[in-house]
């Protein structure tokens, strides 16, 4: 279970947390706070996206990703890079397929069936959509999609993971 699955499950009446064997005690929403202070801007809306599900910062992290995709689609030079509501369809297909309806119906998003790492999603707790779901959430045709826009649209989805990733290892640190 990730820093911020545990974060999320913190409330003013459970303010202890767990992570493998050692426990933190007496952790109050006001230590959270103060870590999450310190992340990184776009780690700060993932982590307050992701355990809030808050909407201005799925916003705010929807301007970053869009930020970041323009400037590497007019590097790279892609077909798109001119066409602003291209790059915001694929932003936001990067951001719904993250998002809490695609949970694993096996394991329920928890990664886990029992105690083995749940077999349809192999411990991420969520279900991947299909290249033709992207395609079309992305308005471009399957066929097209694996030879011109599959991994420009993973490029998008790596900078998800990373604001993860700063979010945990900020989070972790802090916390210590």
């Amino acid at each position: 279970m990730s820093i911020l699955e545990l974060v999320a499950r913190l409330t003013p009446k459970t303010p202890s947390m767990t992570r493998g064997s050692k426990t933190i005690e007496g952790l109050t929403p006001s230590d959270i706070a103060a870590a999450l202070s310190q992340l990184e801007v776009e780690a700060y809306h993932f982590a307050c996206w992701h355990v809030n599900n808050d909407s201005h910062s799925r916003d705010q992290l929807l301007g970053y990703l869009l930020r970041e995709t323009q400037q590497i689609a007019v590097k790279q030079r892609w077909s798109i890079q001119n066409n602003s509501l291209a790059i915001r369809r694929f932003c936001e297909a990067a951001l719904s397929e993250w998002e809490i309806y695609r949970l694993c119906r096996t394991c329920k998003g928890s990664g886990f069936q029992i105690q083995n790492i749940c077999d349809k999603c192999s411990g991420s707790g969520r279900k991947p959509m299909t290249k033709k779901q992207l395609a079309e959430l992305c308005g471009v045709s399957h066929g097209n999609w694996k030879q011109t826009w599959e991994d420009k649209y993973a490029y998008i989805l790596s900078l998800i993971y990373e604001c993860q990733y700063k979010a945990e290892r900020s989070l972790k640190k802090s916390l210590k």
